[in-house]
This record gives C-alpha cells, sequence and structure tokens, in this order.
C-alpha cells in the first residue's frame, strides 16, 4: 500500500448558503477561512429549521472545479477484506452531487443521503493537455458516510474521511 494521506473532517461551516472551498492536501477550507491554499472540493450547506424538531429540510452541495476533476460514487465490495477499489479509473468522473432531508411530522418527502455501504473515488488537481488528455491528477477515496447537519451554535457542519494519495499520476487506492 501506498503512504497515503489520512484525514477525519468534522468542521464547522464559516457560513451558510454559499460555497466554500476545502483543501484535501491540507484538511481544512481554504483561506481566508482556514489553511488550505488549493480548493479541491467545495461544499454548501443549508437548512430550513422549524420550531418543531421532525420538520426540517438541509442541503448539502459538494463540488469539484475544473476540468477533468471529479468523483465516482461506488458501493462498497461486502465480499471483501478490502472494500474499496484498489485502483481509480481513467474516466467516468462526474462533479456535483447534492445530498438533501425534507421531512414533514409524519413523512419524509426527500431523502439523498451518503450513506456507510458507499465511498466515492476522487480525482483532483487535474492537469490536461491541449487534446484533453491527463497529463497529471492525484486520487483518493471518500468513505461514506458524508454526515452533515445543524450544529449548536446555528451553524453547520460536515464529517467526513478520506485518504489521498500523495503521488501525482499513481491511481493506486491501497491503503492501511
Amino acid at each position: 500500500p501506498v503512504a497515503m494521506i489520512a484525514k477525519t473532517i468534522n468542521i464547522a461551516f464559516p457560513f451558510r448558503d454559499k460555497a466554500v472551498g476545502f483543501d484535501l492536501d491540507v484538511g481544512d477550507w481554504v483561506s481566508p477561512y482556514g489553511e488550505g491554499d488549493t480548493s479541491d472540493v467545495t461544499f454548501s450547506y443549508s437548512s430550513h429549521l422549524t420550531d418543531d424538531i421532525l420538520v426540517f429540510s438541509n442541503r448539502l452541495g459538494v463540488s469539484f472545479q475544473g476540468e477533468g476533476n471529479g468523483f465516482i460514487r461506488m458501493s462498497k465490495d461486502s465480499w471483501s477484506e478490502y472494500v474499496f477499489a484498489y485502483e481509480a479509473p481513467l474516466k467516468g468522473y462526474i462533479q456535483e452531487m447534492v445530498l438533501s432531508v425534507d421531512r414533514t411530522r409524519i413523512k419524509i418527502l426527500k431523502r439523498n443521503l451518503f450513506g456507510p455501504e458507499e465511498y466515492l473515488i476522487i480525482r483532483i488537481r487535474t492537469v490536461l493537455d491541449e487534446n484533453g488528455d491527463i497529463i497529471s491528477a492525484r486520487y483518493g477515496i471518500v468513505d461514506g458516510p458524508i454526515q452533515y447537519g445543524d450544529d449548536e451554535n446555528g451553524g453547520g457542519v460536515v464529517q467526513f474521511r478520506y485518504w489521498l494519495n500523495p503521488t501525482s499520476n499513481d491511481r493506486n487506492l491501497e491503503h492501511d
């Protein structure tokens, strides 16, 4: 296995209803909201709460910026000791997903979450040549679940865990 960058993130949003960049190398928001330099992925959080704790809606937008960057949503392999893919694919990456819950007191109207049985293969910092071929890129895994919601300060929080291969163009995803 490669010595991957491994991080478990539990971080409060600097604001709501607006996208903020996150640096996966550093594991923090980009400046001026954190220590990050490069916006590998942006998150935006919004929610609508009521006096009834059962009645609410919330939304987490996840977006990878830049041509060639993105993710592939995968299901973990329940039959194997290593539940992730061993190598990142070259094609099939998409750039955005929205996780959300809308519910009334008696019914969940919409529920699109990212659960513990899932993971993302990610590609970031992609550099393409004039033909659109990859010159360099970095690969990794975001392990499900991605959890998000309101925090006790009236803001939002996101929690997730990931591994990032530090070596450019190495598609190996195996980690300890």
